[in-house]
């Protein structure tokens, strides 16, 4: 099961980036062809984010990760649903359908995607001090040891990957 979950968090991320950017340029198209300006514009708000967003990170990565439910991204995207809905005339789903979707999606994102679904460590406490462990190198030499408490060689960034991993 936790397999199935993990393959789907892997995909759920590029078609979230899918869906929202086909959104945000269905919307923009819409605001140019001369329809309702508010309702469309709401709908670009709650789908543009994301899309922007999840797009330049993927091209260039900035940052290792996002804060922690992404506020500055909660207010934008609920406006927009809030400016789709205001300004839906009732006799079209369509756009307030577009708005939910993406804020859907976006929390689905944020409160399932984003989040590691780890159990706490014991081991691992802000405060206490790192359990015992050995780093070796690639060919099972140790470069060092909480005993020694010094590097014999420089580790490489998979060595530190390694001890993660293992703890």
């Amino acid at each position: 099961m936790k397999v199935l979950l993990n393959r789907l968090k892997a995909a759920y991320v590029s078609i979230y980036l899918a869906v929202a950017s086909v959104i945000a340029a269905y919307a923009a198209w819409q605001l140019l062809q001369g329809h309702d300006v508010l309702t469309w514009a709401g709908v670009l708000l709650s789908a543009a984010p994301m899309a922007l967003v999840i797009g330049f990170l993927m091209v260039k990565p900035v940052m290792a990760r996002t804060s922690a439910d992404l506020p500055e991204a909660h207010v934008p995207i609920a406006a927009g649903v809030a400016l789709t809905a205001w300004g839906s005339s009732g006799d079209s789903w369509l756009p307030l359908s577009l708005a939910l979707i993406s804020y859907v999606g976006f929390l689905l994102y944020v409160y399932w995607y984003s989040r590691y679904g780890r159990l706490k460590s014991e081991s691992l406490t802000v405060g206490k001090p790192l359990p015992a462990f050995t780093l070796t190198d690639k060919q099972g030499t140790v470069v060092w040891t909480h005993e020694t408490d010094n590097y014999r060689v420089r580790p490489e960034p998979e060595t530190f990957l390694e001890v993660i991993r293992a703890i």
